[in-house]
């Protein structure tokens, strides 16, 4: 019983990491998407960095240190997305924000064209570009 018991313990091991290896892009792309605005949303800059591709990191960054801590995300809303293929999207979103001591709230939408990244197997904004 106990040999039976550690065959059954390998084949669920061995499961687990095949199915996590072989996981499917398109399985992460929401998850991903709300993860980096969920973290422009609450101001934590440096984390939603962490998803853009490297050409364009650093002046992200720099904008948002130049804004300030005065400088708040109010409400943000993904309004579409449009898949050239099943690694390329262009996601639209509308955020509103303030800069204090403004306290008008302002609002604009922005693309993001978002890859997958096949090595590092996570999706990465490539550019982001304001469009009103």
């Amino acid at each position: 019983m106990r040999y039976f018991t550690y065959i059954v313990l390998l084949f669920v091991v061995l499961g687990s990491v095949a199915c996590g290896g072989a996981q499917n892009p398109m399985s992460t792309f929401d998850r991903e998407v709300d993860q980096f605005h969920a973290h422009m949303r609450w101001g934590r800059w440096s984390m939603a960095a962490l998803s853009l591709d490297e050409s364009i990191r650093a002046d992200f960054e720099g904008e948002f240190d130049e804004r300030g801590e005065d400088f708040n995300v109010t409400e943000f809303e993904v309004e579409g997305t449009s898949w050239t293929d099943s690694s390329n999207c262009t996601v639209t979103v509308w955020m509103q924000w303030y800069q204090l001591p403004n306290t008008r709230v302002e609002e604009a939408t922005w693309e993001e064209d978002w890859a997958y990244d096949d090595d590092d197997r996570r999706w990465v904004v490539m550019e982001r570009r304001k469009i009103d």
